[in-house]
C-alpha cells in the first residue's frame, strides 16, 4: 500500500496509472515524486492508563481537583486487573496508515514500468 498526495494506492501500478502520464518521454530526465509506504495498524490500542485518562476527562467534575485521593491510580489499577487489554488489542480492526518511509518514483521507474510486458 502506498500514500501520495492524500490518496492511498494498493500497488505501484495504481499510483502510476493515477498520475496519468500521457507522454512519459516528455518528462524531464530528473523528474521524480516522493510517496510513502504504508503500514497496516490497529485503529487504536487500549491500555488501562489511557482508558483511565478518558474516564477522568469524561467525568472531570467527579474527581478531586488535584487527584489527592488517588482516584486516577485506583481506576487504572481496577481496569488493569479486570480487563484483558492484550485480547482486546489483538482483535482491534486495522487500517492502512502512511509510514515515515519515503520512496522516490523517477522517470526511469515509470519508463521501466511501461516497457514491462
Amino acid at each position: 500500500m502506498y500514500y501520495y498526495n492524500e490518496n492511498f494506492y494498493h500497488d505501484l501500478e495504481q499510483l502510476i496509472d493515477d498520475l496519468d502520464f500521457e507522454k512519459v518521454e516528455e518528462l524531464a530526465d530528473d523528474f521524480s515524486i516522493t510517496y510513502k509506504e504504508c503500514d497496516e495498524e490497529p485503529i487504536v490500542q487500549l491500555s488501562a492508563d489511557n482508558l483511565g485518562e478518558l474516564i477522568r476527562d469524561w467525568q472531570e467534575e467527579r474527581f478531586s481537583e488535584d487527584d489527592s485521593e488517588g482516584e486516577h491510580e485506583s481506576i487504572v489499577k481496577i481496569l488493569s486487573e479486570n480487563i484483558d487489554f492484550d485480547k482486546i488489542n489483538s482483535e482491534m480492526p486495522t487500517l492502512w496508515y502512511p509510514s515515515k518511509r519515503k520512496v522516490q518514483l523517477t522517470k526511469a521507474d515509470i519508463v521501466a514500468f511501461y516497457s514491462e510486458p
